[in-house]
């Protein structure tokens, strides 16, 4: 199901963030929230294409190194790169030359995700380890 949580109070999106066993968002600071869901429970994080493509060193995502802390919980993470709907993004995205205003927009862009593409990160990322070390 979804959850709104600009809808509920600070209480309520806690206790719904620890009732859950995956938290799929958008990359973003809601996506933050992932701290807060129990130990073996998962993060799919969603990025823009192109937002990836117009560079960000030293930029981190939720569940690199700079977010240790999400291992520490015994929280899961997984990405997917999206594709961008709106002609200005794709536009934007095969020039790849990009302006610091161009680059922040990219990261508003509206996104397809193909429900394959995250019923397997989901899989994949909730997978217990079998013995031989494969999931």
């Amino acid at each position: 199901s979804s959850i709104y949580f600009e809808q509920l109070s600070f209480p309520q999106s806690l206790r719904a963030l620890r009732e859950s066993d995956v938290l799929v968002g958008v990359h973003g600071a809601g996506i933050a929230n992932g701290i807060f869901l129990r130990h073996g429970s998962l993060v799919v994080e969603i990025f823009s294409s192109g937002f990836l493509a117009a560079g960000r060193p030293g930029f981190p995502v939720f569940g690199e190194s700079k977010h240790t802390h999400v291992r520490t919980l015994g929280i899961g993470y997984r990405r997917i790169v999206a594709s961008e709907t709106d002609s200005w993004c794709r536009q934007r995205q095969s020039k790849g030359n990009f302006r610091d205003a161009e680059k922040e927009h990219l990261r508003d862009c509206d996104l397809t995700v193909k429900w394959e593409e995250l019923d397997r990160a989901i899989r994949v990322g909730t997978a217990k380890p079998s013995g031989d070390g494969r999931t």
